[in-house]
């Protein structure tokens, strides 16, 4: 084979590695365990409104600052979801139950970004290291 051909196919293995590697980096970090949230905060257009324990069954109407209801938040079980948005997509809806650090539901035409925080994370973030000795 000539210079060029080995050329070519060595650039071959790298456009198709590439992405390979890049997605096992992103499954694996999708795949790493989370923690169960401690509390729920909502914000509204930015400014955080409320904060309520996930200990907590509650069913809240969140309302806007002209007292329109924008949608129903509710706390379950541990775990938080939204019901009955205003919005005609009903994408927030559509996105499901949250319960582990770090998840959100957000409601982009009513401006709501509902946040699970708390909990400690058994994974260090920068090394991706389990630390399950320092939790038992």
């Amino acid at each position: 084979m000539d210079q060029s051909r080995k050329k070519i196919i060595r650039n071959d293995i790298i456009v198709i590695l590439t992405p390979l590697v890049i997605a096992l980096i992103l499954l694996i970090f999708t795949l790493v365990p989370r923690s169960a949230g401690t509390f729920v905060t909502v914000s509204l257009k930015g400014e955080e409104i409320a904060k309520y324990s996930l200990s907590e069954n509650i069913s809240l109407p969140i309302k806007s600052s002209d007292g329109q209801t924008l949608l129903i938040f509710n706390i379950e079980n541990g775990a938080a979801f939204v019901s009955q948005p205003i919005c005609k997509d009903h994408s927030c809806e559509r996105m499901g139950i949250i319960s582990r650090a770090g998840e959100s539901i957000i409601c982009l035409p009513s401006q709501i970004v509902i946040t699970v925080e708390g909990g400690g994370s058994a994974v260090d973030a920068v090394a991706c290291i389990f630390k399950e000795a320092e939790l038992l």
